[in-house]
């Protein structure tokens, strides 16, 4: 007997479905990282994006989970270990917003575009 239309189509949408409710997660904890070193709460903050570290090893939201922990770092006068971990997103990241903004959270020389 042939499963129906129905619970073929729910065995493949399983995947996609897993896959969202993982963005949206992974978008729901970058979100609370940003909204706690808005409010002034660093350590918050790098808990948060500890937490997202952890959850997503490989996520989509990593250089945006990146750029909050170096604020945080700077918040919290760990300058010397935020400007360690710019310098690397820099090189990384080189000719996007977010590398010119952590290079300018930190106080480095803007980076090169890729133009």
């Amino acid at each position: 007997m042939d499963p129906a239309p129905s619970a073929v189509r729910a065995v493949h949408r399983g995947p996609a479905i897993a896959a969202a409710a993982d963005l949206r997660d992974e978008i729901a904890v970058v979100d609370a990282a940003r909204t706690a070193v808005s409010a002034g709460d660093a350590r918050g903050a790098l808990q948060i994006v500890r937490r997202y570290e952890a959850r997503h090893a490989s996520g989509a939201f990593h250089p945006e989970a990146t750029a909050i922990k170096i604020e945080a770092l700077m918040n919290l006068g760990r300058e010397t270990e935020a400007r360690s971990l710019a310098l690397k997103f820099v090189a990384e990241q080189r000719g996007t917003l977010l590398a010119n903004r952590v290079a300018d959270l930190v106080g480095l020389a803007a980076p090169a575009t890729n133009h």
